[in-house]
């Protein structure tokens, strides 16, 4: 999340990418995953990270993430958010 939030993003598409090879990651992984890779212009595979989220977490949206990620500062949370919009993800 930390590479998402300071843009960089093939790292956190690298980082995000490992973490979901672990048993049970937290959503969030998945989430991450599809921000970065929207972010850099990955429509295709961002979509498929969005397919993934919303198989291992059914319901998830735009709305779900903003009512429980805790966020330190707004602006992380609204490139994490845009990200998401990009890549496909419900509101």
């Amino acid at each position: 999340m930390a590479y998402l939030y300071l843009r960089q993003h093939e790292e956190a598409v690298e980082w995000a990418a490992k973490l979901i090879r672990f048993p049970n990651p937290f959503w969030v992984v998945r989430a991450v995953l599809a921000s970065a890779l929207a972010h850099l212009g990955r429509k295709a595979e961002a979509r498929e990270a969005i397919d993934e989220l919303l198989r291992y977490r059914p319901g998830t949206s735009l709305k779900f993430i903003r009512e429980t990620l805790p966020t330190v500062d707004q602006n992380y949370m609204e490139h994490l958010l845009n990200g998401l919009i990009k890549a496909g993800l419900p509101e």
